[in-house]
């Protein structure tokens, strides 16, 4: 009978070690018992047998090598999240500058944009025409005014590479006027008026950030909402009124005004988001906004002149905790739910305070002028 050694040396075809040149002496039994060693020939790498009494248990938490295991983060990185408005890809990037020494008529549009200029020493006036879309792609700046008016069939504005007009914006009158595009506009240098334009719903200017004049959003019938996330300074009078389906006003960046705030008559107003606004600002008139429920203005720090709000009958809470001077009246009034005043660091009202007809206001602070609520 052959050793279980040279059995098992027989089994994996290595007999030339030990002599053994024949293996048919082994039995069934012996086959099956050395077909299942417990480690390698080399005698330098364990292999199973499934015998607990020879075999470890695996720790089920073995250490961690951190040169080899990095640790996990228990708070990854979350994705940012898409923006709601992405820039498209610019159509004319890496033209070189190619400038139009005139004014910009709807008669020259073509020739303007098959040459692919890019700047406009004078305006741009396209005004009382029949066109139904104005598209000038690789313009990137005006040095004059933009004056788009009483178009009555027009339906699109694209001007997707414009960034800067150094005088006043106006688009007014353009009764059909679907999409106003102007995705990387950043600053214009004087007014700019969006005005009875009845089919607009929405105004997204994703990277403007100065105005150097009044901003005017004056009865659009159908917008909805007016989005300016980036403006911070607005060099004149900020006026949004009479946009009858006007749900929301976002400009959470817009900390210089230097000027007033009048936002009125927008029955459908629920969102005036003005948080950043601190200081500069001249008067200060919100009435007639029916829906809106909430004014918070928590950077607020001085008005110039007067401060009025009147005349919302959904109006719950008026918020402007760090207001300090008021250079003019106060009045708030007829404002038939409100329960919360809070102007608690109120030092000064040049002018008089007028709080009446409210009957649900139960917390009024007006810091040292508390004695005049009601």
């Amino acid at each position: 009978m052959m050793t279980r050694y040279n059995q098992l040396l027989c089994i994996i075809g290595l007999t030339f070690m030990v002599g053994c040149t024949d293996c048919s002496d082994m039995s069934d039994d012996d086959v099956t018992a050395s077909s299942t060693p417990t480690h390698d020939v080399s005698g330098d790498m364990p292999v199973s047998s499934n015998d607990p009494s020879i075999d470890p248990p695996v720790d089920p938490d073995p250490p961690v090598n951190p040169s080899v295991d990095p640790p996990v983060d228990p708070n990854p990185p979350i994705d940012p999240p898409i923006d709601p408005t992405p820039i498209p890809p610019n159509p004319c990037a890496g033209l070189s500058e190619k400038i139009w020494e005139r004014n910009l008529y709807r008669s020259n549009i073509d020739t303007f944009n098959e040459e692919n200029y890019t700047e406009i020493l004078g305006d741009i006036d396209i005004s009382i025409t029949d066109t139904t879309d104005i598209s000038l792609p690789c313009l990137t700046k005006v040095d004059g005014s933009v004056l788009i008016t009483k178009n009555y069939e027009l339906r699109t504005i694209d001007l997707p590479s414009l960034l800067t007009v150094e005088g006043s914006l106006s688009v007014k009158y353009n009764n059909e006027l679907i999409n106003l595009i102007l995705p990387r506009l950043t600053t214009v240098n004087n007014a700019m008026s969006i005005e009875y334009n009845g089919g607009i719903t929405g105004i997204t200017l994703p990277i403007l950030t100065t105005i150097d004049g009044v901003l005017s959003v004056y009865d659009n019938d159908a917008l909805q909402t007016l989005n300016l996330p980036l403006v911070t300074t607005l060099q004149n009078n900020l006026r949004i009124v009479d946009n009858k389906v006007l749900t929301s006003i976002t400009m959470p960046r817009l900390t210089t005004l230097q000027g007033g705030v009048s936002v009125y008559d927008n029955p459908m107003l629920t969102m005036l988001d003005l948080s950043s606004m601190a200081s500069g600002v001249q008067h200060v008139l919100i009435t007639d906004n029916v829906a809106l429920t909430i004014i918070d203005f928590p950077a607020l720090v001085a008005v110039e002149g007067y401060l009025y709000i009147y005349g919302s009958p959904a109006l719950t809470e008026i918020n402007m905790s760090v207001l300090q001077v008021i250079e003019g009246e106060l009045s708030v009034y007829d404002n038939a739910t409100v329960t919360t005043i809070d102007m608690s660091m109120l030092s000064r009202v040049d002018d008089t305070v007028r709080i009446e007809n409210m009957p649900r206001l139960t917390t009024c602070d007006l810091g040292t002028y508390t004695d005049q609520c009601l």
